[in-house]
């Protein structure tokens, strides 16, 4: 029989580094300092007010107004190829990017 190895997720590599304050080493989710993280984990979770999705997307999209994405690879730039038609309001994703900030914080 194979054994499990019971290995920290990327969620709580992440959880870890924002309790922490910076990122931590292998030592710091495993074993009871693993266990401390979840309970932790689960007390934000149970207090955390729900994420409004919608008011969350209009702020991006009122504060992304001067943003443009870049729909080329950065290399277009020394070929000369590289025009306005490349770059696209990013305000037009603001719906999307709140599914993404939502799907972090609740992953």
């Amino acid at each position: 029989m194979e054994e499990q190895v019971n290995t920290p997720n990327q969620a709580e590599w992440r959880l870890a580094k924002v309790i922490m304050g910076k990122s931590p080493d292998w030592r710091a989710i495993n074993g009871h300092e693993r266990q401390e993280l979840r309970r932790i984990a689960r007390l934000i979770a149970d207090n955390r007010t729900p994420i409004d999705r919608d008011r969350l997307a209009d702020a991006l999209y009122d504060s992304l107004n001067s943003v443009y994405d870049c729909t080329r690879v950065w290399e277009a730039w020394s070929y000369g190829t590289m025009t306005a038609n490349d770059f696209h309001p990013t305000q037009e994703r603001a719906g999307e990017i709140a599914d993404e900030i939502i799907g972090a914080l609740t992953a």
